[in-house]
């Protein structure tokens, strides 16, 4: 379903690993943000995003006695349109949606899980809750009917950096939004999704 209209965003995102030299191959799947999300792929957001996000990243390979390198990706998303039957590849701005468009959100979110509803209002939206709890975004997804095959952009606040734009996807969203994937430091390294 990879779909030729849309728009392209390109995100990064690191892999750690424990050998003195870096992989072949990489799977897109094992990357991750300075905040590991569980069952998504994520990717910092824009260059101020991708700039500062190097720190929580090069943390947590110090931390874990790591090693890391730096996967650029692409996806293929459409614009945010509350007229479209499957929002699949929709990109969902958490931070800049309006009461009205993320009304609808909230109406799937309280059929499946009305408790989650009230987590969220209590932290006044849900990408202020994200940012408290980056993985609550894990337990939305099953919760999120129509919506949980959309493109997600939020923010996190790693500790000790400034709060990062992310866009983040269910993995079962890799194969049809993922255009290009290759390794910053290595280009003779293949990224496979």
């Amino acid at each position: 379903m990879k779909k030729k209209e849309g728009k392209l965003l390109k995100l990064m995102s690191a892999f750690f690993y424990d050998t003195e030299e870096e992989p072949e191959t990489i799977n897109l799947r094992e990357s991750m943000v300075a905040v590991g999300i569980p069952g998504l792929l994520s990717g910092y957001h824009g260059s101020f995003s991708q700039t500062k996000g190097f720190k929580p990243v090069k943390e947590i390979a110090d931390l874990e006695g790591k090693r890391y390198t730096i996967i650029d990706f692409t996806l293929r998303v459409n614009e945010y349109d509350e007229q479209l039957p499957d929002p699949t590849g929709m990109m969902l701005n958490l931070k800049q949606m309006t009461k009205k468009q993320i009304s609808p959100i909230y109406t799937e979110i309280s059929l499946c899980n009305p408790l989650l509803v009230e987590k969220i209002k209590a932290h006044s939206g849900i990408d202020k809750a994200l940012i408290d709890s980056p993985r609550l975004l894990s337990d939305l997804l099953p919760a999120l009917g129509r919506y949980k095959d959309a493109v997600f952009m939020h923010t996190i606040k790693p500790n000790a950096s400034p709060t990062l734009a992310i866009v983040s996807i269910s993995q079962d969203q890799i194969p049809d939004l993922v255009v290009s994937a290759s390794c910053r430091f290595n280009k003779n390294c293949k990224v496979v999704w």
